[in-house]
């Protein structure tokens, strides 16, 4: 599964591409789905700022 070993957890260090590429999703969603939902979160490591997280 995206060139990790099975049960292989790979933490990287923050970054600040994470939140760009999430605001370009969200207004991608919600140019598709937008009048149809409340809102669009980030959630998960990725969404916390100088943590290590997993990029899946």
């Amino acid at each position: 599964m995206l060139g990790l070993q099975k049960d292989e957890v790979k933490l990287v260090p923050h970054n600040p591409e994470w939140k760009q590429n999430f605001q370009l999703e969200k207004a991608l969603l919600e140019s598709l789905v937008g009048k149809h939902i409340d809102g669009i979160e980030h959630i998960g490591s990725t969404a916390i700022y100088g943590i290590k997280a997993k990029p899946m």
